[in-house]
């Protein structure tokens, strides 16, 4: 919560820019748990884990099964890049803006 989505979104570009491609992925990661706040589909805390807000998720959104889904398949992906140490190319940083555009879409503007 410390950032909103838009500046999320300037932080991904800015290190994309600089190659930076993990941390890409992460700031764009962040701006989608600060969008879906943003629009009350989940509440930020320190404290929850991933599989927390997915959880929150299905419970605040559960007619958004799309957006569920997309969801969930993006804490998948960041989950197993951020904690598993697995490299982000360039292909994986422009399917997970796609998904994030997605779920701006699917959460609403």
């Amino acid at each position: 919560d410390a950032l909103p989505s838009e500046r999320w979104l300037a932080l991904a570009r800015e290190l994309r820019e600089k190659e930076s491609l993990r941390l890409a992925l992460r700031a764009l990661y962040l701006a989608i748990l600060a969008h879906l706040s943003e629009r009350k589909k989940i509440t930020l805390a320190k404290h929850k884990s991933n599989g927390e807000y997915e959880r929150e998720l299905r419970r605040r959104a559960h007619e958004h099964k799309d957006l569920q889904a997309l969801f969930s398949k993006t804490v998948a992906f960041f989950d197993w890049v951020w904690y598993g140490m697995h490299p982000v190319t360039w292909e994986h940083l422009d399917s997970f803006k796609t998904d994030q555009e997605r779920i701006v879409d699917f959460a609403g503007e």
